[in-house]
C-alpha cells in the first residue's frame, strides 16, 4: 500500500487545494525537477524502507486522465490505488470520476464500510461465503455489481441472493482479445466473445428471480496493458503498433455488436465499461462505451513509460537501503 506522506517542499499550494478540487480547477503543479537527487534531498535522514506519494505529480496525472477521457466517466481501479484516502481524493475532483472496480469481494465489503458506493467486482467469483458477504452488504443498501461470464455464475449468485432476499446486479465480462493467423493478441479474459455465446447467459438472467443485468465490461488488455514504444526495441514496437491498429477496429465493432444484442434482448444497461490506463484515448472514441477504468495511471509505474501516445508522471515510489 502506498503510504500517504506529503512530500516536503512539494508544492504546498497544491496540497492545500487537493481536498477541495473542482472539475474546472486551473491549478497547476509547480514546475520542478523530480529526479533521484530531488527526492534524496527531501528524504535525507528518513529511515528506510519507506514509500511516498507525490501529490503534485498525481495531480498532473489526474488532469491528463480527465482530459483524455473526453465525455466518458472514469471508474477507479482499487487494486492499483490501494488507499481509501487517495480513492476519496480522486473521486472528489469531480463527476467525471465515478465508481470503483474492485479486485476481491471482501475488499468491496470493506470499501462499503468506508462510505464508498457503486462498486464493480473486476472478476467472476464462485466462493459461496464471498457471494453471501456481498448479499449481506446489498441487503444493507450497498450497490455492488458482480461479474459473470457463464450461466453457472448466474445460477450460483441467484441461489445465494434468494437466501438473503436481495437483488444482486450483474455485469457481463466480454473477451476483447483479437485473433490473427497463428497469433492470439490479448488475454484469455472470458468465454464470451460472440452474440451466440452471450445469449444463454442473458436467458439465464431473464429466468432468474434475484439477479438483474447492470452492465457490460470488455477489457482490451492488448491495447491498455502493452507498451509500444520501448527504447531499443524498434522492430518489436512496430509489430505491436501494427497489431494494435488492426485490433482497435475489430474490438470496437465487436463491443458495439454485443451491446446492441443485449439491448435488443430487452435489457437496459446502466454502464458499458472498457479500457484501462493505456487505452483511454482510443476507448473514449467508442460510442457504445460509457466509462473507462483507470488505476495505474494515477501513480504511473514503470510499465507506462513505454507508450507512444501519452506520458504520465511517476508519482509514487519507494526506497530501500543498499547494503552491498
Amino acid at each position: 500500500m502506498v503510504e500517504q506522506r506529503q512530500v516536503k517542499q512539494a508544492g504546498s499550494k497544491n496540497q492545500q487545494a487537493f481536498s477541495s478540487l473542482l472539475p474546472d480547477s486551473t491549478l497547476q503543479a509547480p514546475v520542478r525537477t523530480r529526479n533521484y537527487a530531488y527526492y534524496k534531498e527531501i528524504f535525507n535522514g528518513r529511515p528506510m524502507p519507506y514509500a511516498y506519494l507525490d501529490l503534485d505529480l498525481m495531480w498532473e496525472n489526474i488532469q491528463q486522465i480527465r482530459a483524455q477521457a473526453g465525455t466518458k466517466t472514469i471508474r477507479l481501479a482499487t487494486k492499483s490505488l490501494r488507499s481509501v484516502a487517495i480513492i476519496k481524493r480522486i473521486l472528489a475532483v469531480g463527476p467525471i470520476f465515478q465508481g470503483l472496480m474492485c479486485y476481491h469481494p471482501q475488499e468491496a465489503v470493506y470499501l462499503v464500510k468506508h462510505n464508498l458506493d457503486d462498486l464493480l467486482l473486476g472478476y467472476p467469483i464462485w466462493n459461496e461465503a464471498d457471494i453471501a458477504a456481498i448479499a449481506r452488504a446489498s441487503a444493507e443498501g450497498a450497490r455492488i455489481t458482480l461479474m459473470v461470464d457463464s450461466p453457472e455464475h448466474v445460477d450460483q449468485i441467484d441461489r445465494i441472493a434468494q437466501r438473503y432476499d436481495v437483488m444482486i446486479p450483474l455485469c457481463l465480462d466480454i473477451d476483447m482479445s483479437t485473433s490473427f493467423p497463428s497469433l492470439h493478441f490479448g488475454v484469455w479474459r472470458s468465454a464470451v466473445r460472440t452474440t451466440t455465446q452471450l445469449r444463454p447467459i442473458l436467458e439465464r438472467i431473464e429466468a432468474s428471480s434475484n439477479v438483474k443485468l447492470d452492465g457490460l465490461m470488455g477489457y482490451e488488455a492488448q491495447i491498455a496493458g502493452v507498451g509500444d514504444n520501448a527504447p531499443g526495441h524498434g522492430t518489436r514496437n512496430a509489430v505491436i503498433q501494427f497489431l494494435k491498429r488492426h485490433s482497435l477496429t475489430e474490438i470496437a465493432e465487436r463491443r458495439a455488436e454485443l451491446v446492441a444484442a443485449i439491448k435488443d434482448f430487452g435489457f437496459p444497461l446502466r454502464f458499458v465499461n472498457g479500457g484501462g490506463t493505456g487505452s483511454i484515448s482510443t476507448t473514449r472514441q467508442e460510442e457504445a462505451v460509457t466509462e473507462i477504468t483507470v488505476g495505474s495511471g494515477f501513480y504511473a509505474p514503470t510499465l507506462f513509460d513505454n507508450y507512444r501516445d501519452f506520458h504520465f508522471q511517476p508519482a509514487a515510489g519507494f526506497a530501500i537501503e543498499i547494503v552491498r
